[in-house]
């Protein structure tokens, strides 16, 4: 399991529940014909422990008012893109270099995602708040989910 101290002295745990910071794209990758990965870089060298269930909140102006979305990180997807040093067995682990990624649909009529896909490039920033949520899950806690 993930434990804090595992993490080398340059990098901290951070919430950022109570205001909205900038994060820089710094990789977008296609998923598929509709889907990519946007992998954003926080604004300090830290890294937010994320747990199942949990989201980040995305917030940006367009055509003059603001848009406001949540997303759910793809941790295991964030190790792929990541360096790789990162303990991820239970899906309940800081992301690595200090990113957090998202797996974006783009929906026509979706004044967020279409944003995101269209006009959001690498080196522009969007504010975040987070990581939220309202529920948590500890490794073998039950014997079925779902």
């Amino acid at each position: 399991p993930f434990n804090a101290r595992d993490l080398d002295h340059d990098h901290r745990l951070v919430a950022y529940r109570d205001r909205f910071v900038k994060v820089r794209l710094v990789q977008k990758h296609p998923l598929t014909s509709d889907t990519a990965m946007f992998v954003f870089q926080l604004p300090v060298n830290a890294s937010l422990l994320m747990f199942p269930g949990h989201h980040v909140v995305l917030r940006v102006r367009v055509d003059g008012g603001l848009v406001v979305r949540p997303y759910s990180p793809v941790t295991s997807l964030v190790r792929f893109f990541g360096d790789g040093t990162n303990d991820n067995e239970t899906m309940q682990s800081a992301n690595v270099s200090g990113t957090i990624a998202l797996a974006i649909k783009n929906y026509p009529n979706g004044a967020m995602s279409s944003w995101l896909h269209d006009s959001l490039n690498i080196g522009d920033s969007v504010e975040m708040m987070g990581p939220m949520g309202g529920f948590y899950y500890y490794p073998n806690e039950y014997d079925s989910i779902g």
